[in-house]
C-alpha cells in the first residue's frame, strides 16, 4: 500500500492550525509514514496553498521541514503568511502539496467553514438587542442572522461549500463587525 496523506486544519480565532494526520506505517496504518512507503527523509518540500473564500487564486506558505512529520505536531498559520491582518469568515480550500526527492508531488485539499468572526459579530448584536419583542426590525435581524449561521454550520457539514459561502457572505455584509 501506498502513502496516503492526511491532514486537518483546526481554525482558532486569530489563527489556522494545520496537522499532518498522516502518521507513522504500521499494522494498523498501512498507509502511514516510513518503510514499506515513502519515508520522511524522502520528502523535498512542502508548500501549503491557502485559497481564500471566494477566490480562485491563493497565497503559498512553505511548511516544510515542520510538516510532514509523523507525529501529528501542527503548524499554525497567521493571517500575517497571507498579507492580511485577519481571516475572513467563509469556506477555505487549504491544499498541501509534499514534493519528494524523486520529483513525485502528493496532494491532498482539506476544506473548513471558518465562521468565528460571524459567531462574535452575532453575539455582540444579541447582547446589544432586545429579543424579547420580536417584532422590532432589530430583533427581526438578528435573529434572522443567527438561524442562518447555523444553515451555513449545516451546509458545510454537508459538503455544500458554496451555500455555506453564499450565507457567510450575506451574514458579513449585513453583520460585519469586528471582533
Amino acid at each position: 500500500m501506498a502513502i496516503k496523506l492526511n491532514f486537518n486544519v483546526e481554525p482558532g480565532k486569530d489563527f489556522f492550525h494545520v496537522f499532518d494526520r498522516t502518521g507513522k506505517y504500521g499494522k494498523k496504518n498501512k498507509c502511514g509514514w516510513g518503510k514499506p512507503n515513502t519515508k520522511l527523509e524522502e520528502v523535498k518540500g512542502a508548500i501549503l496553498k491557502i485559497f481564500l473564500p471566494g477566490k480562485e487564486t491563493y497565497s503559498s506558505v512553505n511548511v516544510f521541514p515542520y510538516i510532514p512529520n509523523d507525529s501529528c505536531v501542527g503548524y499554525e498559520i497567521l493571517p500575517s503568511h497571507l498579507g492580511l491582518e485577519t481571516f475572513p469568515p467563509g469556506v477555505y480550500n487549504f491544499s498541501l502539496e509534499i514534493e519528494l526527492h524523486t520529483g513525485v508531488i502528493i496532494a491532498e485539499d482539506c476544506f473548513i467553514f471558518y465562521y468565528e468572526p460571524l459567531e462574535c459579530c452575532i453575539s455582540k448584536k444579541r447582547m446589544q438587542t432586545n429579543l424579547t419583542d420580536v417584532t422590532s426590525d432589530k430583533a427581526k435581524k438578528v435573529i434572522e442572522l443567527d438561524n442562518l449561521l447555523k444553515n451555513a454550520k449545516r451546509c458545510a457539514c454537508s459538503g455544500k461549500k458554496d451555500c455555506a459561502q453564499e450565507i457567510s457572505d450575506y451574514i458579513w455584509t449585513n453583520c460585519g463587525c469586528c471582533c
